[in-house]
This record gives structure tokens, sequence and C-alpha cells, in this order.
């Protein structure tokens, strides 16, 4: 087995063990149709895309913005396109991401209860 396999393997299996830990997230993507050149717009349209991530940290700061920390699996997404999400009611924004292989850590903060 590779060892890009082995690292996906460990980290489905973490996902398995933690089952109880995992939380689904709604990530809304905007998916772009063409461009309307007479009205100069991009015409679009938005899609969902539910994600299982594993929060890992809870900060709060300043006494009001909570921040968490999330690992998302790589293979199911690329996080490049998002900048909200939506886990449990709570909007967050994505105010920076690591990627690994085989997974994604990302930093949010919270936004709102939705």
């Amino acid at each position: 087995m590779s060892l890009k396999a082995t690292i996906r393997a460990g980290v489905n299996t973490a996902f398995s063990s933690l089952s109880d830990l995992v939380e689904t997230a709604v990530f809304d993507e905007e998916l772009v149709d063409g461009f309307d050149f007479v009205g100069g717009e991009v015409d679009s349209s938005l899609a969902l895309k539910q994600v299982k991530l594993i929060p890992i940290e809870n900060v709060t700061t300043d006494g009001s913005t909570i921040r968490t920390k999330f690992i998302a699996r790589s293979i199911d997404f690329d996080i490049s396109k998002y900048s909200v999400f939506t886990v449990n009611g709570i909007e967050y924004t994505i105010e920076a991401f690591e990627s690994y292989e085989g997974v994604h850590i990302l930093s949010a903060a919270r936004l709102s209860n939705v």
C-alpha cells in the first residue's frame, strides 16, 4: 500500500473511531454556469455540500468571538472553494486552513446562530 493510501486509511479509521465527535457541516457552493456579457454578471447557482468535521479546539477571544478548529477529510472536498459553513445551526467563517495529505485543519470564527 502506498503512503498516500496508508494515510487516507488512517484518517478514515480516525473518523470511524471518533464517530461520536463527528459533526456534519453544510457548505454553500456557488456553481458558476457562465458569464452574461450583456449584463456583466456571473451566471451561477447555489449547491449545498455536506462534509463530516471533528471539532478539536474552542477558544474565546476578546470576550465574545468564539474560534473553533475542525479537522476534515481532504478527500471529501476542496476547501479553497469555501469561506462559510454551518454546523448545528451555527454559522462559521473560515479564517485559515492548513491542508495535509488526508486532512484539512480549519480555523473558523463563529458568526451567528442560524
